[in-house]
């Protein structure tokens, strides 16, 4: 059950760090000399759920410096180097797209046709370029529009299909706005208003995250909020505020103390809650609606079974409802965990001698886990904390020939460099009145620098290095 989850968990986060690193390897090997026009790339909606501004090619700036001046990493550079000289020469590949990599990248969001569109725009240097070949590289669910040499590329999610001419129709009505207007919808910048007023995020961060009213559920509703990531030498530093309709007082009479890698969350959008449900009837579970997630990570082990090959995460989960349950119903049908290898026998999962144990700690919060002993009576009001060993997301054991195999592949590999060069990792939020504030930082390990690591991660993760 929640080993796929770690998997899908792992895959999205691969995907995410391979764009960023991606574009900025692209910034780094096409336009770090060039100067770029800093066009007004603001066509939005009037009120857009969310806005990300990516400052890449300040990163890279500040990665490249640091490379060259300070660190003086050779394998690297010429790993890099080598990158260079391979994307120049490659007329078929991401070049033909014609887009400006030096400039800045606009991401937002907006509800449309029961479903959240997520528009991307980005400066071409070649529009004509891009009207030509941007297709071959977008899914059924997205489509393109240009203006004044922006390019748009709009993805859509929801449960039913979208036409692409509907989508088209709605990039053309997209109007172009002030920059100062586009941005000071969703600050909150006026000083007319103190008590939604939001201090601006940092001028130096690596990307700034704004988004309007927004509800998470039916507890949670926000105002304003923006976050911001700013990387330094050796840490990535997470900041940003978020201003409530009301206090989001969601409570817990017990807490799970934190081991291995450990993650909670109190902020459960309904979307989300709307995936974990249906991924979970998938798999045969049927759970009421979750307010809180409390988990524990250690790794994963791979074992021989009757049945093959199990994979089987190691963890301790906490699982909050917002109304009783009934634990049998949860478990009605096993079948299908009971084909991947597992087998219930009272109020114990277990597979190979790892064991799980079922405990119904009251009418409202539910133990899956292997050390039911971190659970513990105690007030929980926490809405966000990521704290741990990261490096127990790539931890693997067991299965012999099949884990050496899977430890070499460039994806894995990369991981596993980036996750084990972290030193700790410790994100978490306070709540004060009507607002959320949320801090934290990634630090690195004694000569491990964090440029030089997020590079190295992509180079690895396409088999450069």
């Amino acid at each position: 059950m929640v080993m796929k989850v770690f998997f899908v968990f792992r895959k999205f986060l691969i995907i995410v760090l391979a764009f960023f690193f991606l574009w900025t390897s692209l910034l780094a090997f096409s336009t770090l000399n060039n100067k770029s026009s800093q066009k007004a790339i603001y066509f939005l909606p009037e009120k857009p759920n969310f806005l990300l501004k990516l400052k890449t090619k300040d990163f890279l700036k500040s990665a490249a410096y640091n490379l060259v001046f300070k660190t003086k990493d050779q394998i690297l550079v010429t790993s890099l180097d080598n990158y260079r000289k391979k994307l120049s020469q490659d007329e078929d590949g991401i070049n033909r797209l014609g887009i400006n990599f030096g400039s800045e990248v606009i991401i937002f969001g907006e509800e449309f046709e029961g479903g959240q569109n997520f528009v991307a725009l980005v400066e071409l240097s070649k529009p004509d370029l891009f009207k030509k070949n941007i297709s071959d590289f977008l899914a059924s669910n997205q489509t393109f529009e240009v203006k004044n040499d922006i390019g748009f590329i709009v993805t859509h999610f929801s449960d039913k299909t979208i036409s692409k001419s509907k989508l088209q129709h709605y990039l053309k009505s997209l109007k172009q706005r002030k920059k100062s207007e586009s941005f000071d919808n969703l600050k909150g910048s006026s000083s007319k208003s103190s008590s939604t007023n939001l201090n601006p995020l940092s001028s130096d961060s690596f990307f700034d995250l704004n988004f309007d009213s927004f509800t998470f559920n039916d507890e949670i509703q926000s105002k304003k909020g923006k976050i911001s990531c700013k990387i330094n030498e050796t840490s990535m530093d997470f900041s940003g505020q978020i201003s409530m309709l009301n206090p989001p007082l969601i409570e817990s009479k017990w807490s799970l103390i934190s081991d291995g890698l450990h993650i909670e969350t109190a902020m459960i959008s309904n979307a989300i809650q709307d995936s974990i449900q249906k991924y979970f009837s998938k798999i045969g579970l049927k759970t009421p609606n979750i307010q809180r997630i409390s988990m524990n990570y250690y790794g994963m082990e791979l074992q021989e079974g009757d049945k093959g090959l199990v994979l089987a995460p190691v963890f301790d989960l906490l699982l909050t409802f917002k109304d009783d349950y009934n634990v049998d119903e949860i478990f009605s049908d096993f079948s299908i965990l009971e084909s991947f290898g597992f087998e219930k026998e009272n109020k114990i999962i277990s597979t190979n001698g790892i064991n799980y144990f079922i405990d119904r700690i009251d009418d409202k919060n539910l133990f899956l886990g292997c050390n039911l002993k971190n659970v513990i009576h105690r007030k929980n009001n926490t809405l966000f904390e990521v704290n741990g060993e990261v490096t127990r997301l790539t931890t693997l054991k067991g299965g012999g020939f099949i884990t050496s195999f899977v430890q070499v592949l460039p994806p894995f590999k990369s991981s596993k460099n980036l996750l084990s060069s972290i030193d700790k990792i410790h994100i978490k939020s306070k709540q004060i009145n009507k607002r959320v504030e949320l801090f934290g930082n990634v630090t690195f390990k004694k000569d491990r620098y964090s440029y030089n690591e997020l590079l190295r991660f992509y180079l690895g993760f396409i088999g450069e290095l």
